[in-house]
């Protein structure tokens, strides 16, 4: 069944219109069952929204790949994924508040923040890169317009201005490795605005005395 989508701007966000629905059990493409929880949000009209929020702009670096828990392997064969990471108090605080209501809706739910510390003991959120199969399907533009689209794959860890669009997918139940994490919010990077930083290192400035062609 055909739904509605709505892509509100973070400071937008209005805490009253976010709707939480109750758990399900379903079978994933795979045969694997599986238990979430909907998320939706109120449009004007009061309807049921697939929830789309456009964040502000950092600086980050491109996708990070990530690979499978517990292999030892680095290879690029291996390679089962991307995140990018993203820093920002205001968008924490938006988070905290939606894990505050999930938790109280599911009382024995103990939910998987959003933003951690990385190893620099900063507050970060590792939003997952959309994939298809081994392909990148989330959209990366290097305009404020979207009109010149790039390859992700071409600026994996590179650095510069990322504007972020999010998808508040659903809520999903179960097992979180080997924490005590048993939900968390399931999070894609839909479309990102990536606008690499230039290098700004001057150029050397030789003595001209000492390097005097002979």
């Amino acid at each position: 069944m055909y739904r509605s989508s709505i892509n509100i701007t973070a400071k937008n966000f209005n805490v009253d219109k976010l709707i939480i629905l109750d758990s399900k059990e379903i079978k994933t493409k795979a045969g694997f069952k599986m238990k979430i929880a909907g998320i939706s949000y109120l449009n004007d009209n009061n309807e049921p929204c697939d929830l789309y929020i456009s964040l502000p702009k950092v600086e980050t670096y491109g996708p990070y790949p990530q690979y499978p828990f517990g292999g030892g392997s680095k290879a690029s064969k291996d390679i089962c994924g991307y995140t990018i990471s993203y820093q920002n108090k205001e968008i924490k605080k938006l988070f905290q508040t939606i894990e505050k209501i999930v938790s109280k809706k599911f009382g024995k739910c103990q939910i998987k923040p959003v933003y951690t510390k990385n190893k620099n003991n900063l507050d970060t959120a590792y939003f997952k890169v959309k994939m298809n199969g081994d392909q990148i399907a989330t959209r990366f533009y290097s305009d404020k317009k979207q009109c010149k689209t790039i390859n992700g794959l071409d600026i994996i860890s590179k650095y510069g201005e990322l504007t972020p669009q999010i998808h508040l997918r659903n809520i999903y139940f179960g097992n979180h490795g080997n924490t005590d994490y048993n939900c968390s919010l399931q999070i894609n990077l839909t479309q990102v605005i990536f606008e690499e930083s230039q290098n700004n290192i001057p150029l050397i400035n030789f003595d001209s005395e000492e390097y005097d062609d002979e």
